[in-house]
């Protein structure tokens, strides 16, 4: 099976606020998430909106997630497509695991479906 994305992680100071909008504008509905996040659900695809709680950290996308089949898989094609096959596993949550885009922007996989639909 093909990877799907599964949820867009957005940095944010008015989370209260933008839980409102796509609740109202969008008929997403709000889901429990996992460390703090409150995800907005169509069904198919989040949008996990994460609190900024430090200076450190920056408004807007944080990261992409997928969910996969088979990590062997991805680090085939990440080497035969001339990418770095390296996959960082968190050591927060064992069944996630992340690489970098060619841009710098993170792309988390899970093996097993985590996030609320």
């Amino acid at each position: 099976m093909r990877p799907k994305v599964r949820h867009i992680a957005v940095m944010t100071k008015n989370r209260e606020k933008m839980v409102e909008f796509y609740q109202k504008i969008f008929g997403l509905e709000p889901k429990r998430g996992f460390g703090g996040a409150i995800y907005m659900s169509d069904g198919d695809v989040n949008i996990a909106l994460i609190e900024v709680k430090r200076d450190d950290q920056k408004e807007g996308i944080n990261h992409f997630g997928f969910e996969v089949d088979d990590l062997d898989d991805i680090k085939r094609k990440l080497k035969e497509a001339g990418f770095p096959s390296e996959i960082d596993t968190k050591s927060d949550k064992d069944s996630d695991h992340r690489i970098q885009d060619p841009d710098g922007h993170w792309v988390d996989m899970a093996v097993n479906l985590r996030w609320p639909k």
